[in-house]
C-alpha cells in the first residue's frame, strides 16, 4: 500500500497515533540498519501521509532528518488553566508570543514561556491536566502540552506533557518541535533552532529544526537494544 519504503504505524499507552516525530526518526535507522543501507533516503508511510527521512551513519551513530507534513495553524488559547494544571504561574507566560495549538501531522500547543526556570517548574498531575484540556480541546489525549522558553540565542528549552504518556511527560518530541519551529517562523521570521528536551528528566536530548521551503526536524540517534 502506499509508495513508501515501509509502513509505520505509532502507538502510545492510551491508542494509535497518525504521526510522532521520535519514532520516526529510530524507525528509520532500524530499517536502514536492518536492511543493511547504511547512509540513504527512505519514505515511511504513516497514517498522516508520507514523509521523507534522510538517514547517514557515522560508526555506531546515525543523523537522521526527517521532512515533516506541512503545518496547519489552530486556534490561540488562553493557557491559564492548563499553566495551573502544571503547577506554572500563569504570569511567566510569554509577553508577546500567544499559546497556539499547531500539527505537522499531531497537534501541539504550544505554550511559550517567559525563563527556563519556568519551563523546569513544571509538574505533570493527570487529573488536573485532563480537567485543564477538556476546557480546550474534544480529545484532550491526543495533543501534546509544549512548554518552550528561549535559553541563548537560537537555542530553546522545551518540556513536552501529554495524557497518552505512561510517566506524563516525553524527553524528546519531534512532532512538536517541527510544528515550533514553524510557528517561531511565523511570529519571529526564523525558524531554524536548536531545542534541549528532557533536560528535567535525566534524559536529555538535542534536535534540530530547520525551516524554510519545508520542515525538518533532525536528530543523532543509536541502536540500545
Amino acid at each position: 500500500e502506499g509508495s513508501g519504503s515501509f509502513r509505520h504505524r505509532i502507538f502510545t499507552v492510551a491508542d494509535e497515533v497518525p504521526f510522532a516525530g521520535h519514532p520516526s526518526l529510530g524507525a528509520a535507522v532500524a530499517y536502514a540498519q536492518v536492511q543493511r543501507l547504511g547512509s540513504t533516503g527512505l519514505i515511511q508511510e504513516t497514517r498522516s501521509g508520507l514523509q521523507r527521512l534522510e538517514v547517514v551513519q557515522n560508526g555506531d551513530r546515525w543523523e537522521v532528518t526527517l521532512e515533516q507534513n506541512p503545518v496547519e495553524f489552530g486556534q490561540r488559547v488562553d493557557p491559564t488553566n492548563v499553566l495551573e494544571a502544571l503547577g506554572v504561574p500563569p504570569e511567566s507566560v510569554h509577553s508577546s508570543l500567544p499559546a497556539q495549538i499547531v500539527s505537522t501531522g499531531l497537534p501541539a500547543l504550544i505554550i511559550p514561556l517567559d525563563s527556563v526556570e519556568a519551563v523546569s517548574a513544571a509538574v505533570f498531575e493527570r487529573a488536573r491536566l485532563t480537567a485543564a484540556l477538556l476546557d480546550l480541546v474534544d480529545e484532550p489525549s491526543s495533543i501534546n502540552c509544549y512548554l518552550v522558553a528561549a535559553s541563548s540565542g537560537r537555542t530553546w528549552r522545551a518540556r513536552s506533557f501529554a495524557l497518552d504518556l505512561s510517566q506524563g511527560e516525553d524527553p524528546a518530541t519531534g512532532s512538536a518541535a517541527g510544528p515550533f519551529g514553524a510557528y517561531l517562523c511565523r511570529y519571529l521570521g526564523d525558524g531554524s533552532i536548536t531545542v534541549h528536551q528532557g533536560v528535567e528528566m535525566g534524559s536529555p536530548s538535542e534536535i534540530r529544526v530547520a525551516v524554510g521551503d519545508r520542515i525538518e526536524v533532525a536528530g543523532t540517534c543509536w541502536i540500545v537494544g
